[in-house]
């Protein structure tokens, strides 16, 4: 019996049980040192980890954004950033995105290009757009500045440079830097030979208003006083708005936007935003 009492007890003595008790006691963890951690966790995350929202921000605020708002014989208007480049379609179009509006261009005064009702309505209620073109759209509508071909035009710190086109009114294309980046605007012209042909781009919005391989069928196309193929012959072929495109791209990935295109020739989801 003593034996086997001997076997059941432990070897432990009672003071190393109690160092042992302490060793494995868990520690308590106070509110204070939560925080304590927390804040050492956040003073290690990458400072550009928190700043990387604001910097994409202030990033784009360099791109070149542009909005077709319209394009074709029912209306034309387009935004390039705070500058429209005429302003063929009614108010309610374009309305919300006049505040960001600081420079509109008229090309001429045909009224797809400029609604006279549209243009009063934004001079009474946004003054502070400066509205440049040509003489005659000067002596039909009025604009703050008359820009006259191959003489720079300064808005603020940019400067518009328009040129002669070819049309049946006078018409002007106009060429202008933004972000670094070389931006020409053309459309209602027969011809670009005009504009500068030393000068590259990185933005091409140009016409390409018919397809010249078509344009031999219109010629027996007439309706009352409406000569299909002599209205084409007042503006740019696709083929010449691609060639003017690989003869004057700055890059390879310079970008072409056509514009004006023909709905005898062309439907795009442009022609539906009226």
């Amino acid at each position: 019996m003593k034996g086997d009492e001997h076997m059941g007890r432990s070897n432990v003595t009672k003071s190393e049980l109690e160092r042992r008790k302490d060793k494995i006691k868990p520690s308590r963890v106070t509110k204070e040192d939560l925080i304590k951690k927390a804040k050492d966790i956040d003073s290690n995350v990458p400072k550009k980890v928190a700043r990387s929202r604001p910097y994409k921000n202030k990033a784009h605020k360099h791109d070149i954004i542009y909005d077709i708002i319209s394009t074709g014989s029912k209306g034309n208007c387009v935004i390039i950033n705070d500058t429209m480049v005429d302003i063929g379609v009614s108010y309610k179009v374009v309305k919300d995105k006049l505040d960001l509006i600081s420079t509109l261009l008229i090309t001429h005064i045909h009224s797809d290009h400029v609604r006279a009702s549209t243009l009063s309505t934004i001079k009474k209620k946004h003054p502070h757009i400066t509205i440049i073109g040509n003489y005659e759209v000067h002596q039909h509508f009025g604009v703050d500045i008359v820009s006259n071909h191959d003489y720079p035009v300064k808005v603020g710190r940019r400067v518009y440079h328009p040129f002669k086109g070819e049309h049946s009114v006078e018409v002007q294309g106009f060429i202008w830097e933004m972000h670094g980046k070389d931006i020409i605007y053309a459309t209602d012209t027969s011809t670009l030979e005009h504009s500068p042909d030393d000068k590259k781009y990185d933005y091409l919005f140009i016409e390409a208003n018919y397809d010249e391989k078509k344009t031999n069928e219109m010629m027996k196309q007439k309706t009352g006083n409406y000569n299909p193929y002599l209205s084409a012959m007042r503006h740019l072929s696709k083929q010449k708005c691609k060639l003017f495109y690989y003869t004057h791209r700055k890059e390879k990935d310079s970008k072409l936007i056509e514009l004006h295109q023909s709905g005898r020739f062309y439907w795009t989801k442009f022609q539906l935003r009226m």
